[in-house]
């Protein structure tokens, strides 16, 4: 059996497909070689009712690369559905599971640690040799809990996103319905910021970035602007399917004045800016300059005491194709 994880394993980084199985995962390059620890399940044994399982098993890499299966004894694996990030699905690590069909965020909460998130696509395809047998790498991890006194408005949503990305991986984030937005959230350690949104999708509050560190909860107010100034979010998306990725400059720009961003993520699949204590002088103009391109030129009106919050898709830069779908980077 061991032989197959083997074979899985030395097709990296390339996307693993099952053919016809609507079924993809991308592996990270840093696991060319087969791990070390436990067996993972047998994948001949991967169906349920007919049609192909998934199972999923925590890995430890060390600084030299070097990978090690983990048991998966209070491992658990987390799926979030692409057309409703707040309706979270759980199974435990090391068990073969068969969720609806659909687009999914998934990743493994163990302890102190956590996996990064991977986009899984399951079809429920009929099973014919084998099922999914996914390892992913955990890190270190803390906690993101919504501060206690702060409203939740009907409808709305807790957002935390990581701020300090690792490799190849999609930044963490998570949607909390109001309903649990009080509930502690395991996240890798580093920087977070995260902001109250309500049903429209507008932030009504941001917070300034916190630290998580391993084991421990970080608890978050996020904060209403000032009144007499504006917050200004701009969360653009962007698909970039080969490394290095492009570095973008984002600036709110006066007659007077070029100001960058307070917060400054990029990532392959988007780019977050934020500006904070930006004075209320009425229209700003939002620039997004990518090299010698500008990609995004956008009139933001500022109010007073508002959070501004602007989403859109930057366009490809001269010469890139636009992708028919989002790809997706290599990630375990």
């Amino acid at each position: 059996m061991k032989s197959t994880v083997i074979s899985l394993l030395r097709r990296q980084p390339d996307l693993i497909r099952a053919a016809g199985a609507g079924i993809a995962l991308l592996l990270l390059a840093s696991m060319a070689s087969a791990p070390d620890g436990p067996s993972p399940l047998d994948p001949s044994n991967g169906v349920i009712n007919g049609k192909v399982a998934i199972a999923a098993m925590p890995v430890l890499v060390d600084i030299h690369g070097k990978s090690t299966i983990l048991a998966s004894e209070g491992c658990e694996l987390h799926l979030v559905n692409s057309d409703d990030v707040t309706v979270e699905r759980v199974y435990p690590c090391g068990s073969w599971f068969k969720p609806p069909v659909g687009r999914y965020l998934f990743w493994l909460e163990k302890g102190s640690s956590v996996s990064y998130q991977s986009v899984l696509y399951y079809a429920g395809e009929k099973f014919k040799t084998s099922g999914k047998v996914f390892l992913k790498p955990v890190y270190p991890a803390g906690s993101v809990q919504l501060d206690a006194k702060t409203d939740m408005p009907a409808g709305g949503t807790f957002r935390i996103l990581t701020l300090d990305t690792r490799e190849r991986y999609r930044p963490f984030d998570r949607r909390i319905s109001s309903e649990n937005a009080k509930k502690r959230v395991r996240v890798p350690v580093g920087r977070v910021i995260a902001s109250i949104v309500d049903h429209n999708g507008r932030a009504l509050s941001l917070s300034r970035p916190q630290r998580v560190t391993t084991g421990t909860t970080t608890v978050i107010s996020p904060n209403r602007t000032d009144v007499q100034s504006t917050v200004v979010l701009a969360i653009l998306d962007r698909f970039v399917s080969h490394l290095p990725l492009p570095n973008c400059n984002g600036a709110l720009v006066t007659k007077t004045q070029r100001r960058r961003p307070d917060i400054d993520m990029q990532a392959y699949d988007r780019i977050v800016f934020a500006w904070y204590a930006v004075p209320a002088l009425g229209k700003v103009r939002l620039e997004v300059e990518c090299g010698t391109e500008n990609l995004l030129m956008r009139q933001v009106r500022l109010e007073r005491g508002a959070i501004e919050t602007i989403r859109s898709t930057l366009r490809n830069p001269r010469g890139v194709a636009t992708p028919k779908r989002p790809p997706i980077t290599p990630q375990p």
